[in-house]
């Protein structure tokens, strides 16, 4: 079972360079559900948490292979 936590979902973005919107897209979701993911308002369901981690695991594979 993943675990959500908005401060690292905040921090991950923000250590990729990524806007809110760019993440969205990659999760599926628009940007403003990302701010409110990060802000604590809502949380994602279970799968856009397997979104969230199919990206974080690509962008890291993909920066690993740069």
């Amino acid at each position: 079972k993943r675990r959500f936590s908005a401060t690292r979902l905040a921090a991950h973005r923000t250590k990729l360079g990524l806007s809110a919107s760019i993440y969205g897209q990659l999760v599926g979701v628009s940007g403003q559900t990302i701010y409110h993911w990060e802000q604590g308002k809502a949380r994602p369901r279970a799968a856009q948490l397997e979104s969230l981690a199919a990206v974080g695991t690509s962008v890291h594979a993909k920066l690993r292979n740069a």
